[in-house]
């Protein structure tokens, strides 16, 4: 018995250490290479990643384009393969003045927007109602997957946003080039939706194109659905398992797509950081989404602390300064300096870090897959509780002086 005993250990430690060992485990770079799966792209050898896949350099300002004098920028799986699988994904648009983006669908991603600039208006719609609101900076908007949307300048200069998805490369079926960017008939646009032949004709010679007709078909046979639609957390009910109670539609309203928080944060000691959330303990309209986001504000030398979040990939955008960003997996480290307009991907619980490396302050937006991500900072996990002393030093060789200094800075007893 006592030799069976001891095989099964040694099989379970075995499997432990080759799990924990595992490049799929923590991520899988798409090797853009090969051919796309339903899944996703095949994985990249792991001797042949580096920080600069889980990078993009191309979040700066964009040229306005007509007709909607707009600009438009992604980051996806394919300009940035770090994302690969992990249901995340970021986009800037710029806007001129009187700058919309159209009514449009991603039929497979949730979007969540962030003002930065300006004003604008955005707004979604349903079968039984339109959620219409308008953002300044700072402001955060929820879009729920598969729903007609839009965007407009509502200020009298420029605006900016950024926006995160919940798909490492969402869909974007464009309302205008699905009706009039194709070959369907005039008589048979004309007839499933009462518009004039004229505006039809109008239409069709400015967006002549390509046909994009299932996921129209499939929005609209899904529209009758209010649960395919959201579920806006009722917060006065205990949070389940999987998620929140719904509230009733008949008390929903914009307001629950909307949070005003995301502005400049009182940097706080010991780390001189800021930092918001909006999740969906305050944006209520996040429940069951699968996605949310936070910003920072870095001091001088301002720094996020090593720390991990169990169930979420976070995506980070740099907005101004300069900030050096890494993660560590168990046969590497992965650190990227980063610049305003890069973008950087973490992978789901990941060890990770970030610090001010530039002169001044620093300013960045996170987008995570999850409506609440947990956060575990290293120094409070170890320091933070009543976990003994020698139970850290046994299990981490870190020296008794060392930990209980840290103790003594972090609250911890033992």
């Amino acid at each position: 018995m006592k030799i069976v005993l001891i095989t099964l250990f040694l099989v379970a430690l075995l499997s432990y250490t080759s799990n924990a060992s595992s490049f799929t485990n923590d991520f899988c770079v798409a090797n853009l290479g090969l051919s796309k799966t339903p899944s996703g792209y095949p994985c990249k050898s792991e001797t042949i990643v580096t920080e600069n896949d889980f990078a993009f350099s191309g979040f700066v300002a964009q040229r306005l384009k007509s007709p909607f004098n707009v600009g438009f920028k992604v980051a996806t799986v394919n300009n940035l393969p770090g994302l690969n699988g992990l249901g995340i994904s970021a986009a800037r648009v710029d806007f001129g003045i009187n700058g919309t983006v159209p009514m449009h669908i991603h039929p497979d991603a949730t979007q969540l927007t962030i003002v930065v600039e300006g004003v604008i208006t955005a707004g979604f719609i349903t079968p039984t109602n339109a959620y219409v609101k308008t953002l300044k900076a700072g402001d955060v908007y929820v879009v729920p997957k598969g729903l007609l949307h839009f965007t407009i300048n509502s200020s009298p200069g420029k605006a900016l946003v950024y926006s995160a998805f919940s798909s490492d490369n969402p869909r974007l079926h464009i309302l205008d080039n699905l009706l009039f960017g194709n070959n369907l008939e005039t008589r048979t646009i004309k007839k499933t939706t009462l518009l004039d032949e004229l505006q039809i004709k109008k239409l069709k010679a400015q967006f002549g194109g390509t046909i994009l007709l299932c996921s129209r078909v499939q929005y609209t046979s899904n529209a009758n659905s209010y649960t395919n639609d959201f579920c806006v957390a009722n917060l006065a009910y205990s949070k389940t398992p999987s998620g929140y109670p719904c509230k009733s539609e008949t008390i929903v309203t914009e307001n629950d797509f909307t949070f005003s928080g995301l502005v400049p944060q009182t940097l706080k000691s010991p780390f001189n950081v800021g930092y918001k959330t909006a999740t969906v303990n305050n944006l209520p309209g996040l429940n069951g989404l699968g996605i949310s986001a936070s910003r920072v504000d870095f001091g001088i030398n301002g720094t996020v602390p090593m720390h991990f979040h169990p169930d979420a990939t976070e995506l980070t955008i740099i907005v101004e300064g300069v900030v050096t960003a890494g993660f560590i997996t168990p046969t590497n480290v992965y650190v990227k300096t980063l610049k305003a307009g890069d973008v950087f991907v973490i992978p789901k619980g990941l060890l990770h870090f970030k610090f001010n490396s530039g002169p001044g302050k620093a300013l960045a937006f996170s987008g995570f897959s999850s409506d609440n991500p947990r956060v575990h900072t290293l120094d409070r996990l170890l320091f933070g509780n009543n976990l003994e002393t020698h139970t850290i030093e046994k299990t981490t060789l870190l020296d008794e002086n060392q930990i209980k200094k840290l103790k003594a800075r972090f609250g911890g007893t033992g």
